[in-house]
């Protein structure tokens, strides 16, 4: 197999199935770009078996209103993300992960993940915006995210595994998320 087909991606909606390698996906995700927002105690120790009893839960309790999509390839999952409609009305549909392994960085698939999302949002309100939180200090997703046309909108102090940390919130258009290539 070529190295391209191996990052030739699909993407669906997540299965209860998925709890684990979706909790692998975040919780490696979280140990390269958290170290400091949260303990390596817990980034090391807790945060694997936290982390899978979570997306084990969300994807058994929460399927009609919480949706994950995957991105995987041949081989494993590659990325997800996950979509909380309600949380906060005002200011759009929250976008509640995003993550895709090293690996995969570079070929297209958050950005893919964020538009199948939109796509999927914008048959409800097609006058909608998504948004997400990211850290101040995660420089590399800001970039990526500013890279995609984002708007920064209100930051907030929130608190990750007992760590106040600083986040803003970045903003897209649902129409314009939805129509990217």
């Amino acid at each position: 197999m070529s190295d391209n087909s191996r990052f030739t991606m699909h993407f669906r909606q997540a299965k209860v199935s998925d709890a684990s390698s979706i909790a692998t996906i975040h919780t490696r995700s979280w140990q390269l770009h958290y170290r400091g927002a949260m303990s390596d105690q817990y980034l090391n120790h807790e945060a694997p078996a936290e982390r899978d009893r979570f997306w084990t839960v969300r994807l058994t309790d929460h399927q009609g209103q919480i949706q994950t999509i995957v991105a995987y390839n041949s081989k494993q999952l590659t990325g997800f993300c996950c979509l909380e409609p309600d949380i906060h009305p005002k200011d759009g549909y929250y976008l509640d992960n995003l993550h895709v392994i090293p690996e995969a960085k570079g070929k297209g698939i958050g950005k893919s993940l964020m538009q199948k999302s939109a796509a999927l949002l914008l048959r409800e309100r097609p006058d909608g915006r998504i948004y997400l939180w990211v850290l101040a200090d995660n420089t590399d997703a800001i970039s990526f995210y500013y890279h995609l046309d984002a708007r920064q909108g209100r930051s907030e102090i929130l608190s990750l595994a007992g760590n106040k940390v600083e986040a803003l919130m970045m903003w897209w258009p649902l129409s314009e998320m939805a129509g990217w290539e």
